[in-house]
């Protein structure tokens, strides 16, 4: 089996431009030798259950390819703008070529840390799922301090082991 690269979802400019990303607290599910463990949202992070639920949700998504349905309903405004609905459907259809389709993900795995990028707050959901071919670890961003509702930004990669709090 081929490996599958990093994949990295939507345009530069969607994206946290300039890479200069300061992170504060990090928290996730899992212990230090395995990350992809189901565990329930500690009182310090409930505030976080939106996220948790939306990166959930536009999971739940990808596996059903309903990809216009994720950037109709779970893209903020701004990364609308951004980025073309059609760029979305293509880059998801790559990730399902490289990494296959995705099969299964643990609802209450979860991951979160905060980060700044030219003056606006952040939010970074991180959850693990797997795919036919191999593990892929997603990174969904949202503004800080909004509902959690619509999303600013999403990464993904391959999953190469187990990682401490706050990194993707």
């Amino acid at each position: 089996m081929k490996p599958v690269p990093y994949i990295f979802l939507l345009c530069v400019s969607l994206f946290l431009v300039g890479c200069d990303l300061s992170f504060g607290t990090s928290v996730r599910s899992g212990t230090t030798e395995d990350d992809y463990v189901e565990e329930p949202l500690s009182d310090g992070v409930k505030k976080f259950e939106q996220a948790l639920i939306t990166s959930n949700a536009v999971l739940e998504l990808i596996s059903k390819s309903k990809h216009q349905e994720i950037f109709a309903n779970y893209f903020s405004d701004d990364s609308k703008s951004n980025f073309a609905r059609s760029d979305l459907t293509t880059l998801l259809n790559q990730l399902d070529q490289g990494a296959g389709k995705l099969v299964d993900f643990k609802k209450l795995q979860w991951g979160f840390f905060n980060g700044k990028e030219k003056g606006i707050d952040y939010l970074y959901s991180v959850k693990i799922a797997e795919h036919e071919k191999t593990m892929i670890r997603y990174l969904f961003v949202f503004e800080k301090d909004k509902p959690y509702t619509h999303l600013a930004g999403l990464f993904m990669k391959v999953r190469e082991g187990t990682l401490p709090p706050g990194n993707f």
